[in-house]
């Protein structure tokens, strides 16, 4: 055992060095890792057994840590294992989103060049040393679980006695502490106090079949079926937990392993939901996993990708000298097309997929048809052998560019046109053409990009920034914008004019090998060495995570023409089409001009209202396929409307405004008698009965009163503070006010109070909702928390954290196992009834989340946005995720064919998934 484990990129040594020494003067014992050897088993098990072995684990962050495999593999091995994790930022660089979501969320260290070592140090010595005696039991624990694994669960590793029960004690204690236990040790425990009760009943004579009496034997009965089922559930956890550990570097096996053990509880529990754990794990692997399809059959790496305008047909030239044909399914199309004598390093394919050109490291071009079959001759194009090709949608007009430092231009029949284009000083890399044909692109080893027009003049000068070889290029369709990519690190855009954008993407990927422009222009898509793909807005805003999956450098993107998916090919010698758009259904509509300040929608899910700034009110209706339409605008209101409520059935709606009043209208936007008066100030919240009977509002004068449909008033409360939120029941018999005094006030429908006022947050309430019979309330705060509580004011769980800014709104499904908050921060959360995240924030909005609706069951949701934005998820809930993750899978081999890429533990989830998809 061992206090500390330093992860570090070989880049650092000497740095790390430095720590080592002063770590071992101060009698810290370390291990690191100082050879500089491959990546072999018997190594990478010297190194999980090192990390498990030590009390805490070390991360020194650096450009070149985050970059490095090693280091992310180690940190989601100690992750795993729930180590003590402590970063240390030795040099910058780096965004805080690249680093392994596990490091993020703790406090960093910072030992960089210009900061005091010594203050630095002793930072780093007050983490070793705190609670130690519980990080040292936690080690032991670790290495013995470990060991049992190791030993194929053999019984003799198991704890029996003494260990057994301070095992047991400690994992009480241990619950709020860091580290927490991991899934693994929760395993281990269970497993020893089963096999223990195993024991008992064997040695009492029990013997399975025979009946026995005696209360003894029935208090051993129930304890064995009591830790029958805690090992089960610790099996669910662990495996759930494994999911997120998983989706960091095999994001397939992830999500296949969220659907076994989705499989695997609805077979224990046919008659309940899943555990929170369980649907987390699935929602977030969904999220994570945007590969739908693997495509398999290249021996060596695949060099180029070509996509047909219509996505049917996929073109691929790889190593092995073979050309391939694939449908939009990943099934191959014919035999692979041979000719070829040297290594197919570029392909093309005409709009229509009736023409395909193959050019290889011998220097020769070769046309084929959709069906595979050869046009004409073979030619030869360049000497010392072809980069890249690229083909006008109409195929009239090829590019070719080859080591020759040539960029060559030629007609359908492989016809030359002209004279070959000269400029560069090095080998070609990369050539592209702009859909219409006017420009060209091409890069080269001499670290420029060079513009062409269809007859080969040059456009402006070459295009200079880079500082390597540039590896890529790519063009929008109107040629207006060019990407380049290079061994620098570095992705740069430019106009057609030459100007260079100001936008230079991170230098710390390593080499980019491959890039690709969606058709506007407007997303980047890179691949680098690392094997990861990195997409970008065109303002360089990453879009979601670098999505992994290919083991080597990639060396070709193809984005498709209706920018929904697009296809990588690379060293690894597989071809993987990826999903960009998210994976859970989502609408956006823009609702409003100016915020959305309330949302909701109806029972049924078929009608939504959105109201805000612009003092209106306007309703959707569902058309089909989780698509909205604007049918009714609503105006009248003198202020701008700050809540907007719907009877069940949706033919009454009830608004709330800053000109003092509330009014009543009908589905059509017909005003229902005259307008509600009687608040001074500000109406900020109004709730309507699921009848439409009655309405509450409430606002800055500090009254919530009620009103039935005819205008007239029912009751009149005093809160005691400006209201900011309301909620009814779906019964109808619980109200719910909250405001500036930080407080929940609960009355019956009469208007009377129930219980005393209950101290909520330490922030302004700004949303309320109820769950099923009042019995779970609800409550968002601009103390950036949610919170639960039952009738009696009584909290259910601990504080609901995540958000970085206020929660402006809140919602419940009607059985009160979702829960949905929207946030300044721009994100929407869904939590379970436990309190519980359901995976990741649903989506990072462009503005502030200011409403929130949830249709009683829970299966669409709604929010509302300060820029006018509504976003619209159809396909919430665990039964909705799993349908979209089997129908995600459906053409991956994953699931039709997994005999051709797992075996052992990984194909044994992988039927397990099958099985939960009903395969």
């Amino acid at each position: 055992m061992t206090d500390a484990f330093i992860s570090y990129s070989r880049k650092n040594k000497s740095f790390v060095q430095v720590l080592h020494q002063a770590l071992t003067k101060s009698q810290y014992d370390t291990w690191v890792d100082w050879e500089d050897i491959p990546p072999t088993a018997d190594w990478w098990g010297e190194i999980e057994r090192g990390i498990e072995a030590a009390n805490t684990f070390i991360l020194v962050l650096s450009p070149d840590a985050i970059a490095s495999r090693v280091c992310y593999d180690e940190v989601s091995h100690a992750a795993l294992h729930c180590k003590r994790l402590i970063p240390i930022v030795h040099q910058e660089g780096f965004e805080a989103q690249q680093v392994h979501p596990s490091m993020r969320q703790h406090n960093w260290l910072f030992f960089r060049e210009y900061d005091n070592f010594e203050a630095a140090f002793q930072q780093l010595v007050t983490v070793l040393n705190t609670d130690l005696e519980h990080v040292r039991h936690h080690t032991r624990l670790t290495m013995r679980a470990a060991e049992w694994r190791q030993h194929n669960h053999d019984y003799s590793f198991l704890l029996r006695g003494k260990d057994l029960n301070a095992a047991e004690q400690w994992i009480k204690q241990a619950a709020e502490k860091n580290p927490p236990p991991s899934p693994m040790q929760r395993q281990y425990i269970a497993s020893s106090r089963r096999a223990v009760i195993r024991a008992r009943l064997i040695q009492g004579g029990l013997v399975l079949g025979l009946s026995v009496t005696g209360g003894a034997t029935a208090i051993a009965i129930r304890q064995y079926q009591q830790a029958e089922r805690l090992r089960f559930e610790t099996q669910l956890l662990e495996q759930s937990t494994r999911v997120s550990k998983w989706l960091d570097i095999q994001p397939i096996e992830g999500l296949l392993l969220s659907l076994q053990t989705l499989g695997q509880d609805q077979q224990a529990h046919p008659n309940a939901p899943p555990s929170e754990a369980v649907q987390s794990s699935l929602l977030e692997a969904l999220q994570f996993t945007q590969e739908t399809d693997r495509m398999m059959g290249h021996r060596g790496a695949v060099r180029s990708v070509a996509l047909s305008a219509d996505g049917q047909i996929l073109v691929s030239g790889g190593d092995d000298r073979t050309v391939r044909l694939w449908d939009r399914q990943g099934n191959p199309i014919g035999q692979p097309l041979v000719g070829h004598t040297r290594s197919v390093a570029a392909v093309a394919i005409s709009a229509d997929g009736d023409k395909i050109v193959s050019g290889d490291a011998d220097g020769s071009i070769r046309f084929w048809t959709d069906q595979g079959q050869p046009l004409g001759q073979s030619i030869t194009a360049h000497v010392g052998g072809i980069r890249s090709l690229a083909m006008t949608p109409d195929g009239e007009f090829i590019a070719s560019g080859g080591v020759d430092r040539l960029v060559r231009l030629w007609d359908r029949e492989g016809n030359p046109l002209g004279r070959p284009l000269w400029g560069h000083e090095g080998e070609l890399f990369a050539v592209a053409i702009s859909e219409d044909g006017q420009t060209i692109a091409s890069s080269s080893s001499d670290k420029t990009v060079r513009l062409w027009d269809r007859q080969g003049r040059p456009i402006g000068e070459p295009l200079r920034g880079h500082i390597d070889w540039v590896y890529g290029v790519a063009l929008s369709a109107d040629g207006r914008i060019v990407a380049s990519a290079s061994r620098d690190g570095s992705i740069r855009l430019w106009t057609r004019e030459g100007k260079r954008l100001e936008i230079i993407f991170p230098a710390y990927l390593g080499e980019v090998r491959s890039v690709a422009l969606s058709r506007d222009g407007q997303i980047v898509f890179a691949g680098s060495e690392d094997g990861a793909i990195r997409i970008w807005s065109q303002n360089s805003r990453p879009l979601g995570s670098p999505l992994i999956g290919h083991d080597l450098e990639i060396y070709s993107i193809v984005p498709s023409r209706d920018g929904q998916t697009f296809v990588s090919g690379g060293l690894d010698g597989t071809i993987r089409r990826w999903r960009l758009s998210p994976s859970l259904p989502l609408e956006i509509a823009q609702a409003q001009e100016g915020w959305v300040r309330s949302t909701a929608i109806a029972a049924d899910g078929n009608t939504i209202l959105t109201a805000g700034q612009d003092r209106a009110v306007t309703l959707w209706e569902h058309q089909g396929q989780g698509k909205y339409l604007k049918q009714a605008t609503f105006s009248g209101h003198g202020g701008e409307i700050f809540s907007v409520a719907m009877s069940a059935d949706g033919s009454t709606v009830a608004t709330g405004s800053s000109d003092s009043t509330v009014r009543l209208w009908n589905r059509q936007g017909d005003l229902i008698g005259a307008p509600l008066t009687g608040h001074e100030g500000f109406v900020w919240a109004v709730a309507m009965s699921p009848d439409g009977e009655w309405i509450a509002s409430g606002g800055d004068d500090r009254q919530v009163r009620l009103w039935n449909r005819q205008g007239e008033l029912l009751a009149t409360m005093n809160h005691g503070a400006e209201i900011y939120a309301i909620a009814i029941s779906a019964d109808g018999q619980t109200i719910v006010s909250g405001g500036a005094d930080l407080k929940l006030r609960i009355w019956n429908q009469r208007g009377e109070p129930i219980g005393k006022p209950i101290p909520a947050h330490q922030g302004r309430i700004n949303g309320l909702a109820i769950g099923p019979k009042g019995e779970m309330i609800v409550s968002g705060s601009a103390d950036r928390t949610v919170k639960l509580w039952n009738r009696q004011g009584r909290l259910l769980t601990p504080p609901l954290r995540g958000h970085k800014g206020w929660v402006l709104g809140v919602a419940i499904s009607e059985d009160g196992q979702i829960i949905a908050s929207g946030s300044a921060d721009r994100t929407v959360r869904l939590w379970g009834r436990n309190g519980n995240p359901l995976g990741k924030p649903l989506a990072a909005a462009e503005a502030a989340v200011w409403a929130i609706a949830l249709t009683p069951d829970g299966q669409t949701l709604v929010s509302g946005h300060k820029d006018g934005a509504m976003n619209i998820w159809s396909k919430v809930g665990w039964r909705n995720w799993r349908a979209i993750a089997c129908q995600h899978l459906s053409h991956h081999p994953a699931l039709t064919s997994p005999t051709q890429i797992f075996q052992d533990d990984q194909l044994d989830i992988a039927n397990g998934a099958r099985r939960t998809c009903g395969l």
